[in-house]
């Protein structure tokens, strides 16, 4: 078991070479949030590794944290430089506009 889902996981991006990125923390109107006080998260998980150990993922700086609530994820694969990157869709907190 893998002991991310203390806090919940909203969506998963699966990458053809065994990789997965997960989303977390997902706050919306009318949903129970586990963890109201924590940021959303995106996780990178080897499921290619026996010990299945999600890792947080560095958010770029100059992005503002506090307000972060991912809801779905997908992947973008560049065939040529062979670089992979989550993106995820946000949606504002309750007062964010």
């Amino acid at each position: 078991m893998i002991t991310l889902a203390e806090y919940g996981s909203e969506d998963i991006a699966l990458l053809p070479n065994g990789l997965a990125f997960i989303s977390s923390g997902l706050k919306y109107p009318g949903i129970v949030s586990f963890a109201p006080e924590r940021p959303g998260e995106i996780f990178l998980l080897d499921l290619n590794d026996e010990e299945l150990r999600p890792s947080t993922l560095r958010i770029s700086k100059g992005f503002d944290l506090s307000t972060f609530s991912p809801h779905g994820i997908s992947a973008y694969i560049d065939e040529e430089d062979v670089e992979d990157a989550p993106l995820s869709v946000m949606i504002p907190m309750a007062g964010d506009h």
